[in-house]
């Protein structure tokens, strides 16, 4: 009885994962994340952790295989001891638009979670501004980074809506100048929850 209750149970497994393959190739899919922004290694000694907003669009050249862009808003704060290292200076602010491409590989995609690693690469617009006694400057500058990582996502099939995580790490070359005039890269961790929407007929198939 016991043994007929298992084959029972890996039957309707394996049905239900059959039909919710969550992935198909030719479907579009947008959304929206959320989370955290940690600076590591010399960024790490000068920001804390912050927050990341962001948009992104991907396309699945295959089930597996997909290819998107992605617009993201990060922002954080300089740590306390090095805002009381400049006299009068009140508050350091650091943001950055990060505008580019990135290219993931999911694993079991015909299963409704499924796991994918990711790299990527673009643009990092920069902006630091600094305030203190009633004035404000800023400074912007843009950098290249690439970026690279892995996620969950949960997207069954039939359903538009998707949910993830995802945890990546980020290389921003040549954004911290030193005061000999040495440029080092800025790195930071992102960890943000997402939700995606699909925009295509495929996903009701």
């Amino acid at each position: 009885m016991k043994k007929l209750i298992l084959m029972a149970m890996l039957a309707l497994t394996l049905t239900s994962t059959a039909a919710l393959a969550a992935v198909q190739q030719g479907e579009w899919t947008g959304g929206g994340q959320a989370g955290l922004h940690v600076p590591s290694s010399d960024y790490g000694d000068l920001a804390k952790a912050g927050y990341v907003l962001g948009v992104f669009l991907d396309y699945n050249v295959t089930p597996m295989f997909s290819l998107g862009a992605n617009l993201d808003f990060n922002s954080t704060k300089a740590k306390d001891e090095v805002v009381d290292s400049f006299p009068g200076v009140d508050e350091i602010k650091f943001t950055l638009f990060n505008y580019g491409l990135n290219g993931a590989l999911a694993f079991m995609p015909e299963a409704v979670v499924h796991p994918y690693v990711k790299v990527g690469g673009g643009m990092y617009n920069m902006k630091t501004e600094v305030s203190g006694s009633g004035v404000t400057a800023d400074d912007t500058t843009n950098k290249f980074g690439f970026l690279g990582g892995a996620g969950l996502m949960i997207h069954p099939a039939g359903n538009p809506i998707g949910f993830g995580v995802e945890g990546l790490i980020h290389n921003v070359t040549d954004a911290i100048e030193e005061s000999n005039g040495d440029k080092k890269s800025a790195q930071f961790y992102t960890v943000s929850g997402r939700i995606t929407f699909s925009f295509s007929d495929a996903s009701q198939k």
